[in-house]
């Protein structure tokens, strides 16, 4: 090869059960041929934006809270919810994530129905999980999402089928 300069923008399309935190080494033309290789090392800390959308949320739900529990006691104690509580423990674990444009709704609904099997129990104890035991857990995969998707859409049309039947 011939040494130039590119200027752009450089995307890496990862597999939906690749995991999100690491270091990848991009390898183009024959392996080798370019040295150093470029390399991308993928933390597991937050971006100053899921930061803000943190402090957001949590600022969101101290007022909530605040709003619901208004003169109440825990123990003797006032019930307050610190708006910084969220944001320090936010979680970022290696899940599948999305290969299409248009399926995040479908994850998160997939998410959100197995969160609502858990017992408050265990709903305490997932929050309070280390960061690699949430990314162990068996979370949706694009495969799962893509099946749920389509007997929802089966679904559907067959509610609008029995309706244009009722009419």
């Amino acid at each position: 090869g011939v040494p130039a300069r590119a200027e752009g923008i450089l995307e890496f399309a990862l597999e939906s059960d690749s995991p999100i935190c690491g270091e990848y080494t991009l390898e183009f033309d024959e392996a080798g041929n370019y040295s150093p290789a470029p390399r991308l090392d993928l933390k597991r800390e937050p971006s100053d934006f899921q930061k803000g959308v943190g402090s957001y949320l949590g600022g969101y739900i101290a007022k909530e809270w605040e709003s619901a529990n208004k003169g109440e006691t825990l123990n003797g104690a006032g019930c307050t919810f610190g708006a910084e509580r969220l944001e320090k423990a936010l979680r970022l674990p290696d899940v599948p994530q999305q290969e299409t444009a248009n399926d995040c709704g479908f994850f998160i609904l997939a998410q959100i129905l197995l969160i609502l099997q858990l017992t408050p129990e265990g709903l305490r104890t997932l929050a309070g999980a280390s960061t690699d035991m949430l990314s162990s857990l068996p979370w949706p995969t694009q495969k799962e999402v893509t099946r749920r998707k389509a007997r929802l859409r089966q679904a559907v049309l067959s509610l609008f089928a029995a309706a244009e039947e009722m009419l």
